[in-house]
């Protein structure tokens, strides 16, 4: 992970919402230790990261024309914000950075890619049911139809809440990593995830049994449901500002926009392929 140590520690200051509320904040006096420099980073090892999960998978092998597969897994991750790729001073990488650098302990929480419930459905339908019927019209357009669904299921991902308005209200020279007054990292957590992809096909004889067309359709994100990720820092489908901060006046304003999507995964996408198979 990556420190700056140029920093004082930081000391409360007198801060207001803009309803009259009083609230302390914590900043960074503006002289630092080595005033030739700004940011001086250092690099440790000292992230930590926990990991506890466990799992149910049921299994139906294939008979009597179907296969299931499901699982459901339950976990928890809880870390430090441990990040080796936050080198880029001043860019996307700042969000990266812990809030107080000199407490990195501090952002002990739910890990970024803590996912607490995920369950997963797959199977394979052969609907050969069409071979009774003794009506050949109907039975030609029947059969050889094979259904292949997979849903996908899990709980929200978490976010931490930050302070907009470009203004660095811990005063260490950095605004992509500032919370609201005493809110920990990843506590706001964003809607869950579903999806249903199935996919369709049905074989058509070519030339004697060996050589088949396989006609395919597919759909994914059948109910074209808005599902939102990109949950980590710097890079979000969730507006993570929580408050707007005014450095000249110490005056903390909500953001009426904190908690609305602003991109989504996929919609539905359908598509048709074809193959021969011998």
């Amino acid at each position: 992970r990556t420190l700056d140590i140029n920093l004082f520690p930081a000391v409360a200051v007198a801060a207001t919402y803009s309803n009259g509320n009083p609230v302390t904040i914590f900043q960074h006096p503006t002289a630092r230790p080595n005033p030739n420099f700004r940011r001086i980073s250092m690099f440790d090892s000292g992230g930590d990261s926990i990991y506890h999960g466990g799992f149910v998978q049921l299994t139906k092998r294939f008979s009597q024309n179907f296969q299931v597969q499901s699982s459901y897994t339950f976990s928890k991750v809880i870390d430090d914000n441990p990040d080796y790729t936050s080198v880029v001073v001043g860019g996307g990488d700042d969000s990266k950075v812990a809030q107080d650098t000199l407490r990195p302990n501090a952002e002990r929480g739910l890990g970024n890619s803590d996912i607490r419930h995920r369950f997963v459905l797959s199977g394979v339908w052969d609907l050969a049911y069409a071979k009774s019927i003794k009506n050949s019209p109907v039975r030609m357009v029947l059969t050889g139809f094979q259904l292949s669904p997979i849903v996908t299921l899990q709980s929200g991902r978490f976010l931490s809440p930050t302070i907009g308005g470009n203004s660095d209200i811990q005063n260490d020279g950095n605004t992509r990593n500032d919370r609201p007054p005493f809110v920990g990292r990843n506590t706001f957590e964003t809607p869950g995830y579903a999806t249903i992809d199935l996919r369709v096909t049905r074989d058509f004889p070519v030339y004697r049994e060996g050589v088949r067309l396989r006609m395919m359709f597919e759909a994914f994100n059948l109910f074209n449901r808005a599902n939102f990720g990109n949950i980590n820092p710097g890079v979000t489908s969730i507006i993570s500002a929580q408050y707007n901060y005014n450095a000249s006046t110490r005056v903390l304003t909500p953001n009426s926009t904190f908690g609305a999507p602003n991109d989504t995964f996929d919609p539905r996408i359908l598509q048709l392929s074809a193959k021969i198979t011998f």
